[in-house]
């Protein structure tokens, strides 16, 4: 199956990733303040479902990239995930809940499976773990065990190390109430996956 929305030169996909990404510093503690503010700010961000954000992802593979523009739709357990290209060119949906996922490219075609990550690697290209990023998007772990984790001075996730990703979190902002990471950059050799958050919306009518 054929790259989704592929980067044919690595020129193009430094340019890319050179959107998607920045330097950025971030003071990491483990102390006990950031861990007293980490477990106030933890309870909150696993407890609101329903949210959704528009934003870019970007997936290095070595000297092989994809991007796409993304909408990512939650209530409760159920999401939309919308992705295309420039120009709107290869749009796919993926709808799903914790039954099963559906895959609908944009010539009408649709897919079924019971994983999301298994239809993406399969018909788009792209191994990108949507489970985990349910959780990771709002700046938490999932409920799974996870292997390490960095807090900043706030209590903010600022890394952690889970389902055999490493995962680094910054750019946070208030939303609503919350304090969301606007940016995440997730490490699993060969793989580098990049997603900005530009606009969040909570509990946001369907």
């Amino acid at each position: 199956m054929a790259a989704f929305f592929p980067l044919r030169s690595i020129a193009s996909s430094l340019l890319v990733l050179a959107l998607l990404t920045g330097c950025t510093t971030t003071s990491e503690s483990l102390g006990p303040e950031s861990e007293a503010a980490w477990r106030v700010r933890q309870p909150a961000l696993e407890s609101f479902q329903n949210w959704e954000f528009i934003g870019r992802v970007a997936v290095q593979r070595e000297e092989e990239g994809w991007f796409a523009s993304l909408h990512w739709k939650q209530r409760g357990t159920a999401y939309r995930l919308q992705v295309s290209g420039p120009a709107g060119q290869g749009a796919a949906r993926l709808n799903g809940d914790d039954v099963g996922v559906s895959l609908i490219r944009g010539d009408g075609t649709v897919y079924l499976a019971s994983r999301p990550e298994e239809l993406l690697a399969t018909h788009l290209g792209w191994q990108v773990p949507v489970t985990g990023l349910r959780y990771w998007i709002r700046g938490v772990p999932t409920p799974t065990e996870w292997e390490s984790r960095a807090l900043d001075a706030a209590g903010h996730l600022v890394r952690l190390r889970q389902d055999g990703w490493d995962i680094h979190f910054d750019r946070y902002s208030a939303v609503d109430t919350l304090e969301l990471p606007g940016r995440l950059v997730l490490e699993r050799p060969p793989l580098t996956v990049r997603i900005i958050m530009e606009r969040w919306s909570l509990n946001a009518s369907d």
